[in-house]
């Protein structure tokens, strides 16, 4: 019996290890400004939408994730 073209590739995967925690601080700058950008990306969208569908929005609302 061949092995499927799944089973081929998943043997060539490398094993999962656990992140070296020394390099958080390093990338944590960097981690910050993307969270904040695409946190900034989906709440003008938001608007773009609800403005478009004549209905509002409460930017606190949406920061702290309330109905």
């Amino acid at each position: 019996m061949r092995p499927t073209v799944l089973f081929r590739f998943f043997c060539r995967l490398p094993t999962p290890v656990v992140p070296d925690v020394a390099r958080t601080t390093q990338i944590f700058g960097s981690v910050f400004a993307v969270t904040l950008i695409g946190f900034m990306l989906s709440l003008s969208l938001a608007f773009m939408f609800a403005e478009k569908g004549e209905y509002e929005i409460c930017p606190n609302q949406v920061l702290r994730c309330d109905n």
